[in-house]
């Protein structure tokens, strides 16, 4: 019997280290007109390029990043520019890792989950992508005053399995909303 307790109150003081470092994450946040919050939807869209089998694809992208109490997903992604753009499929939704310290104030973030199809020559891409966030709160003033887009000009690269790479064009992407990282 002692050692079931023994048991059960190490477990007890593992969850209670797991949920109490849980509460102290990093995260992001976005600017809700009056205050940062931790829940809600900011769209982040601009230039974009993939390449597969060969083929340069220049798109516009847009991709909703739904945050829940600061950890945040791509629930929805759009492709426009051109047939070959609108013609891509896709699975959602994509991870986003929780922000970690880039040089400077900048952020850099994990987009993974990635599964996407192009219609002509049919190829299916999936794997996870590197992104930065220039900074982890570049507002000034803080609170934000004027209306968006918001150029924090994320920007991502990277190599995904089927032989595709998906880059930002210059500048990079911007937000419908304010966002920023924050940290414990």
């Amino acid at each position: 019997m002692l050692k079931l307790k023994s048991a059960a109150l190490a477990a007890m003081i593992v969850a209670g280290s797991f949920a109490a470092s849980s509460a102290f994450a990093s995260g992001l946040e976005i600017w809700n007109g009056s205050a940062w919050v931790r829940n809600g939807t900011v769209v982040i869209s601009g230039p974009t390029t993939a390449t597969y089998l060969g083929n340069t694809v220049p798109c516009t992208s847009a991709f909703t990043l739904t945050l829940t109490s600061g950890a945040a997903q791509v629930t929805n992604a759009t492709f426009s520019g051109s047939g070959a753009c609108t013609g891509i499929t896709k699975v959602l939704p994509w991870n986003v890792s929780a922000p970690t310290a880039g040089a400077g104030t900048s952020v850099n973030l994990t987009i993974s989950g990635i599964n996407i199809r192009f219609p002509t020559p049919p190829q299916t891409c999936t794997g996870s992508v590197s992104g930065n966030l220039p900074n982890a709160n570049p507002y000034s003033p803080d609170p934000p005053t004027s209306p968006g887009p918001y150029n924090a000009y994320f920007t991502f690269s990277g190599s995904l399995a089927g032989g595709c790479t998906v880059s930002h064009r210059s500048p990079g992407l911007t937000s419908d909303t304010p966002i920023r990282a924050y940290f414990p």
